[in-house]
């Protein structure tokens, strides 16, 4: 069995690198600080990311888990050298316009392999498959604490400055089957969850692939937080400590959190809701599982069952029916909770 090259050791990087560790494949970290993992069959490598990108060899597996801007910067490397990346970093740059240096190059790259965008994509693209067409798609997740508090009632489980960039960037809706470009947090819902309350949801530029390559009339994407959450960054956000900041919301393992998301897709008099919710459990937070088991799920597949990809850049809704129901179940398998219902519309 081929090794994996993981990028990145951060909250995502430690719980996929441990986990397919676990699964009995040998990991080679990359991360420009000194790591430590008493798994045996992890390898860490302390040296700059791009440096490292003429080590790799054709057909070797990697995943790029750098913070969006780097994780950017080095595609186009990785791409060159013949391999199969799976691409989770999370930048304003998308990787499709890489498609054909990556059919020169011979590499295949599945992007955005996360919960949302991610997952998110690969429960729209079944609910397409099955209703045969789509009206109205809405996407809502969001990773918080279990319990506000009375401060900002989060902790990022990834990259803060990935949080605020989502916060900041305008985010691209389809409305009546165009693309539509309107700010970060200008609208709001509120979304009941039986066990948690109320949540908001505030717009955030999270459809990504799916504006291009879903055929849908209205489709938008909302990050849930606790109410008062955004409206104190919107008064904070022009004048904030970036260092303060980061502090007040680094993530706590103490705290107990969950990940929520739900995906509504609605076609030909029929709805399909989609809830997938997790609280973390031993081998780590719901953020990092809920991204993480996908992102795993997604290599062991290409690895173990293998499927073999054509050259080219593939966001999760262009992946085959086969990897998505895997992706579903290998979710199920490791405690994530997912449920369905499905709807009739009446007159």
């Amino acid at each position: 069995m081929p090794d994996v090259i993981v990028f990145g050791y951060g909250l995502i990087g430690k719980y996929v690198s441990l986990h397919l560790a676990k699964r009995g494949i040998n990991v080679t970290v990359i991360d420009q600080e000194k790591k430590h993992s008493e798994h045996q069959n992890i390898t860490f490598i302390q040296t700059n990311a791009y440096d490292y990108v003429t080590n790799i060899v054709e057909n070797d597996f990697v995943i790029n888990l750098l913070p969006g801007q780097f994780g950017h910067e080095i595609r186009k490397k990785l791409i060159s050298r013949k391999i199969t990346l799976v691409d989770v970093a999370f930048s304003h740059e998308l990787p499709h316009s890489l498609d054909g240096y990556a059919k020169e190059a011979g590499s295949s790259v599945i992007w955005d392999v996360g919960i949302a965008p991610g997952l998110s994509n690969m429960l729209v693209a079944d609910a397409l498959q099955e209703l045969g067409h789509l009206d109205s798609v809405n996407i809502m997740v969001g990773g918080n604490p279990l319990e506000p508090d009375d401060n900002w009632s989060y902790m990022a489980p990834f990259s803060p400055v990935d949080v605020i960039e989502e916060y900041t960037r305008p985010a691209r809706i389809l409305q009546d089957e165009d693309i539509i470009i309107v700010p970060a947090l200008s609208e709001k819902i509120e979304i009941q969850h039986d066990e948690l309350g109320i949540l908001e949801g505030w717009i955030t530029d999270g459809l990504r692939s799916l504006v291009e390559n879903i055929a849908c009339r209205d489709m938008k994407e909302y990050t849930l937080r606790w109410p008062g959450h955004i409206d104190k960054w919107l008064r904070c956000k022009d004048g904030f400590d970036l260092g303060e900041l980061l502090d007040e919301w680094k993530f706590d393992p103490m705290v107990k959190e969950f990940t929520w998301l739900r995906v509504e897709a609605s076609g030909n008099d029929s709805t399909i809701v989609w809830d997938v919710f997790d609280k973390g459990a031993d081998d780590g937070s719901s953020m990092s599982r809920t991204t993480g088991l996908v992102t795993a799920a997604t290599l062991v597949y290409l690895l173990e069952v293998d499927e073999q990809m054509e050259p080219g850049v593939f966001a999760p809704e262009q992946t085959s029916p086969r990897l998505r129901k895997f992706v579903q179940e290998y979710l199920l398998q490791h405690g994530v909770e997912i449920s369905r219902q499905n709807l009739t519309i009446s007159e």
